[in-house]
């Protein structure tokens, strides 16, 4: 499955948290064979 994943951190704990989700979707893509794209955009005060 190929997936394009808009991730926007935002500020405070935003950054962490999408930090953190971005890598267990990377562990997800590479045990069952899916491929996902992440694009990042801003949002608040980043």
């Amino acid at each position: 499955m190929k997936k394009n994943i808009l991730v926007i951190p935002g500020d405070g704990i935003g950054p962490e948290v999408t930090t953190w989700g971005k890598a267990i979707l990377e562990q997800i893509a590479t045990d069952f064979g899916h491929e996902f794209t992440f694009d990042e955009a801003l949002m608040g005060h980043a």
